[in-house]
């Protein structure tokens, strides 16, 4: 939700905490607890892997779905190679917040391998919970329509 043009969220406040604090507001403080260690930079930060590693499944579930879900569903590999070529500079241009392993210059190659390997652990752990390996993962047919739908339904 805090990507939305329409919704504005306070600066101090990183994606995800937005979205969070979006959702509380309107009364779905279970679902806002879900939301708000998804992005991928919170991998890079120590605390924020470790409070999404004991996190309850759904919330690692959101997770990693942020992690598959471009404009299409994509592989760990397609994602995060998207993801360097948008942002070469590393997480300084996605809203990550100053200091957590991160400098001017963005996310070291050190650091980069540290969120892939976490990134990798999150696929593992999602996948087994499903009882699916990441190349079985698909997006059920009836998401394109329900997409559709709440996209012509926030425009009414």
């Amino acid at each position: 939700m805090d990507k939305l043009p329409s919704v504005t969220r306070p600066a101090h406040l990183r994606h995800g905490e937005g979205s969070a604090t979006w959702l509380e507001a309107r009364g779905f403080p279970a679902l806002a607890a879900l939301v708000r260690d998804h992005p991928v930079t919170r991998l890079a930060d120590d605390a924020d892997a470790a409070r999404l590693a004991a996190a309850p499944l759904e919330a690692r579930i959101v997770a990693y779905s942020d992690k598959r879900a471009g404009l299409r569903l994509e592989s760990m590999d397609e994602r995060f190679a998207s993801w360097r070529r948008r942002y070469p500079r590393g997480p300084e241009q996605i809203n990550a917040t100053p200091g957590a392993a991160i400098g001017k210059r963005g996310w070291s190659a050190e650091i980069g391998d540290v969120v892939d390997a976490r990134a990798r652990q999150l696929e593992a752990e999602v996948c087994a919970a499903a009882g699916a390996a990441p190349d079985e993962v698909r997006r059920l047919r009836w998401s394109r329509r329900a997409l559709a739908a709440a996209a012509v339904d926030q425009l009414q």
